[in-house]
């Protein structure tokens, strides 16, 4: 396939879904109240997500410290792989 072929495929898969969402909105009873709403839910979808991919990446960034350290026998905490010495 290429590019041409494939150009209206994408073309449709984005403004395709945008203008139909845009007409459903429109032509509702109430178009204000059905506009703040779907923006109210896109917006906590993308901040729920958001939330959920931080608190991922805080857990998995501490394992992986908590895996690089050791503690060495005179108490101190070597990250760097090295005597621990000054």
């Amino acid at each position: 396939m290429n590019f041409l072929t494939i150009l209206p495929l994408a073309v449709v898969m984005v403004a395709g879904t945008q203008l139909v969402v845009a007409v459903f909105l429109a032509s509702s009873d109430r178009p204000r109240a059905a506009s703040l709403g779907f923006l109210a839910g896109a917006g906590l979808v993308v901040g729920a997500g958001v939330t959920v991919s931080w608190v991922l990446t805080r857990l998995v960034g501490g394992l992986a410290t908590a895996a690089n350290c050791r503690t060495l026998p005179h108490g101190t905490v070597d990250t760097y792989g090295g005597t621990g010495q000054k």
